[in-house]
């Protein structure tokens, strides 16, 4: 049985009093959870009786996503043949999806039972190379969305000089530079990157900042 399905545990014996470990003392109960479930029965002579059933549910689940480049790997535990989607509508029995383009997924994977596991978010990071924080309303701001999936990892930025002017922990917020440093505009250069990810990854660069309001530095 796939975890979401509503089964229904009768205790027979109408007339009867009932106690289950639930908490209910309804004759049957409804239960969709995975979990040992009990009940007590008690008739009009007040003798009780005692029994318990294991409910199992084998959705398949998702451990990580492994990322390299543009190829995403699913590492999944479940019954097999697993198979294996990013939409829940196109499915595949290889684990390995490539050529990804730059966006935010949901991993699912699909148990020989046709159960499937909760959605798994990963991201292909773009990390564009230029902004220009003139306040035009084009490339003012380094937004790296996506990041806001990795909760505490970290994103550093460094002059030419090696001198750090961006250290920050990543909240569910996410990360965005508008190219300052202690709220002025840096000048026009190039800055490189550390982002160091909660998944593994170390990902490297440089970023170009063309401020054209160099008299506000």
């Amino acid at each position: 049985m796939c975890e979401g399905t509503i089964i229904t545990l009768d205790a027979g014996n109408p007339g009867a009093t009932y106690l289950w470990s639930t908490g209910e003392t309804t004759q049957s109960i409804k239960v969709s959870t995975s979990g040992k479930y009990s009940v007590t029965v008690t008739n009009k002579n007040n003798c009780s009786i005692s029994s318990s059933v294991n409910i199992t549910f084998h959705n398949p689940f998702i451990k990580e996503v492994k990322i390299n480049n543009y190829t995403a790997e699913i590492i999944a535990v479940g019954n097999p043949p697993l198979q294996y989607s990013l939409d829940k509508i196109h499915w595949q029995y290889s684990s390995v999806f490539h050529n990804l383009k730059f966006e935010v997924y949901n991993a699912y994977v699909k148990n020989a039972m046709e159960c499937i596991s909760n959605p798994f978010p990963f991201a292909i990071l773009n990390l564009p190379n230029v902004i220009t924080p003139n306040k035009d309303g084009v490339n003012d701001v380094w937004n790296l969305k996506g990041l806001e999936l990795y909760p505490g990892s970290s994103v550093k930025i460094f002059d030419r000089y090696g001198k750090l002017i961006v250290n920050t922990k990543i909240d569910k917020g996410g990360f965005v530079w508008d190219g300052t440093y202690l709220g002025r505009n840096v000048p026009s250069a190039s800055y490189w990157y550390v982002i160091d990810l909660t998944d593994g990854r170390k990902l490297t660069g440089w970023i170009v900042v063309r401020n054209y309001n160099e008299k506000d530095q």
